[in-house]
């Protein structure tokens, strides 16, 4: 049968049927594929008296009937006020919805015996709160990630380490991309919450434990993916995000006892393998920290000096300019020795050419432009050599190192 034999045979069979319908009429309804239906047009009294029914087979009374009955819900007592839900494959544990005292209704969720259902309820939020952003509504993806969040909160109680990760994920999510909508009180609760959960993850806090964490001692902790990932950050993204929250509530004083933490989190990761995490290092202590003259501001000038130091030498080591753990200077009127590789610039975080630079700012805002003029001198140094390995490549950033140095009143010899 098309449409329009639908529409024809419906047509047909219902040709007697007034043009208004009353309301408390009874009428007949005849279906395209030959049934017949009585239907009263009435929703109070007789609550048990069926609305719609089968002329050829009617019920006369449903009170005989249960509240609900299907395969995935239904009321065994009746009219007794419990129906249970039941989810596929997970039958034995249905979710429960009781009314026997409707003054005091009774919830009953199956969550920890039947966590998928949830666990996709979870996704589905993550899916419209990805839908509602793109169509401008983020007071409603916000609403959506924070019901998520509570959600993976319930499932992680249960059990911390299948869940977990789930809930620190979606907490960044969270405080990483809906500050704004959440308000800076709210985000700041949200963001130390996110904090809380990646260090219990992290195994610097046992689990409920509302002791701080000591950044300062962390020699005693074996790192762990949680620390850092690719994906998501791990606690060094939880912490950035609470830094942030912090800024914005105002309190960068806070802020900045944030990003130190942060700093003694990558260093403890670069002393347990280099190889991968002293990168992460030298970009978290210079680009994301001493980069930022509002945080040099608040660390005051000596401490931002002696954190600006720290950078440069990381970058060094980086660029293969010093040997790890080395303190003799590096000479940078004789840099032909050495090859140069990524970390001596690159267009994402200006290697070692941007450390150096924050540096020079840094003894400038300690009033000490003797120091400055010296670091800005090393900074063309380093320019010249990338650029006399490669001019088409490095030529216009010495030219800027060069007009860096001139802006701050340095004429370093060419």
């Amino acid at each position: 049968m098309d449409f329009s034999q639908f529409v024809d045979l419906t047509v047909e069979g219902n040709i007697n049927l007034p043009k208004q319908i009353a309301y408390g009429s009874n009428l007949d309804f005849h279906s395209p594929d030959g049934k017949h239906f009585k239907v009263w047009f009435l929703l109070t009294t007789q609550k048990y008296t069926e609305r719609v029914s089968e002329a050829s087979n009617p019920f006369a009374d449903l009170d005989v009937l249960p509240l609900v009955s299907g395969d995935y819900m239904n009321a065994p007592g009746g009219h007794d006020g419990v129906i249970k839900i039941h989810h596929p494959g997970c039958e034995n544990f249905p979710l429960v919805l009781d009314f026997h005292d409707s003054s005091n209704p009774i919830y009953r969720d199956n969550i920890g015996e039947c966590p998928q259902p949830w666990l996709e309820r979870a996704d589905a939020l993550a899916a419209l709160a990805g839908q509602l952003a793109k169509s401008g509504d983020s007071a409603g993806a916000t609403a959506a990630l924070i019901d998520r969040v509570e959600i993976l909160a319930r499932l992680s109680q249960i059990d911390s380490v299948k869940y977990g990760p789930l809930l620190g994920a979606a907490l960044i999510d969270l405080v990483g991309r809906h500050r704004a909508e959440l308000g800076s009180q709210a985000a700041l609760s949200w963001a130390q919450r996110g904090v809380q959960v990646y260090e219990e993850l992290a195994g610097l806090r046992p689990a409920g434990s509302t002791t701080p964490v000591n950044y300062e001692n962390l020699a005693a902790f074996t790192p762990n993916t949680y620390w850092w990932d690719p994906s998501t950050g791990g606690l060094a993204s939880a912490l950035w995000f609470l830094a942030l929250a912090y800024r914005e509530a105002n309190n960068d004083a806070a802020a900045a006892t944030i990003l130190i933490q942060r700093v003694r989190l990558a260093e403890r990761l670069a002393g347990a393998d280099p190889n991968t995490y002293k990168s992460l290092l030298g970009s978290i202590l210079v680009h994301q920290f001493i980069g930022d003259a509002k945080w040099r501001a608040e660390l005051g000038s000596q401490a931002a000096l002696s954190w600006a130091q720290r950078g440069v030498q990381v970058y060094e080591e980086l660029a293969g300019l010093r040997p790890a753990g080395s303190t003799t200077p590096v000479n940078y009127e004789n840099l032909a020795a050495f090859t140069p590789n990524t970390y001596w610039w690159d267009p994402s975080t200006g290697g070692l050419a941007s450390a150096l630079w924050f540096l020079a700012l840094a003894y400038r805002e300690a009033n000490n432009d003797a120091a400055a003029a010296t670091i800005l001198i090393q900074r063309v140094r380093l320019a010249e050599r990338l650029a006399g390995a490669d001019p088409n490549t490095y030529k216009s950033l010495l030219v800027h190192a060069r007009a860096d140095a001139a802006a701050f009143g340095f004429r370093p010899r060419l």
